[in-house]
């Protein structure tokens, strides 16, 4: 079994179909473990293993929408009344 390389930013931006400012926050705010693949360059390099992105697609699946309860009108029984009176 070959092993995969880890995910650069545009890598993940095709998968997840996100910007890379998007791929980048989810980074800054925690919900994507990445790591620093070239620490002495000035520029970062981030990448993504696979297990942080399946971690992250396990954490924020879609969830099945609950039905929400439908609102009825309140009714106007004096103003009907008053109207056809």
């Amino acid at each position: 079994m070959p092993i995969k390389p880890d995910l650069t930013i545009g890598d993940l931006c095709k998968i997840l179909r996100r910007s890379r400012e998007a791929v980048h926050t989810l980074i800054r705010e925690g919900l994507l473990e990445a790591y620093n693949a070239a620490p002495e360059s000035k520029l970062r390099q981030l990448r993504v293993t696979h297990e942080a992105l399946a971690k992250l697609r396990e954490n924020h699946a879609a969830k099945p929408r609950q039905p929400s309860q439908r609102r009825r009108r309140k009714f106007q029984l004096p103003f009907v009344i008053e109207k056809f009176v």
